[in-house]
């Protein structure tokens, strides 16, 4: 820095790092390539394959793709939840649908992710651990009036009673 204020308010927070994690963070590395390495090498050790599919397809679609060409120590807590947003949003209105279930398991792997890139010195502190997760919206089903029902069932006898080997599974 060409200000020496800077320049000593930089080497407080470098000190500061080192005293806490005894390392510095590695200002190099992009969130694709951790990912990339946090996908081959790390996720697997402790997760079984199938659920490391389900990981690598969240994070390489919605994380990579977003955010990927940013260094890891310069992702704040703002980009995570703007991400989450974006996945969760319907794509053509840009609202809140129905996809909040999705953007709570990528909460979920991210957060993982992050932890395993703090513990290895990448990053100072974990982003995710910032944001809530977000909530998951039920579905409300709707239900047969009683009279509906009845009709239902009136219907499906008739069915039986012509023959219908399925009618009777409803």
């Amino acid at each position: 820095s060409k200000d020496k204020r800077k320049a000593m308010r930089k080497l407080r927070e470098a000190q500061k790092d080192l005293a806490t994690l005894g390392d510095l963070a590695n200002r190099s590395m992009t969130v694709e390539a951790w990912v990339t390495h946090w996908l081959t090498e790390i996720g697997p050790k402790e997760r079984t394959p199938s659920t490391m599919a389900s990981y690598r397809a969240a994070l390489n679609n919605h994380v990579v793709t977003r955010i990927g060409k940013r260094p890891m120590d310069k992702v704040t807590p703002s980009m995570v939840r703007q991400v989450l947003t974006e996945v969760a949003a319907d794509p053509k209105t840009g609202e809140p649908d129905k996809r909040t279930g999705t953007a709570r398991n990528l909460h979920s792997y991210m957060s993982a992710c992050f932890t395993d890139a703090l513990t290895e010195g990448l990053i100072t502190s974990n982003p995710v651990k910032h944001v809530k997760a977000p909530r998951a919206r039920r579905k409300t089903a709707a239900a047969l009036t009683v009279d509906e029902a009845v009709k239902l069932l009136q219907y499906l006898s008739r069915r039986l009673d012509q023959g219908d080997r399925l009618a009777g599974l409803w």
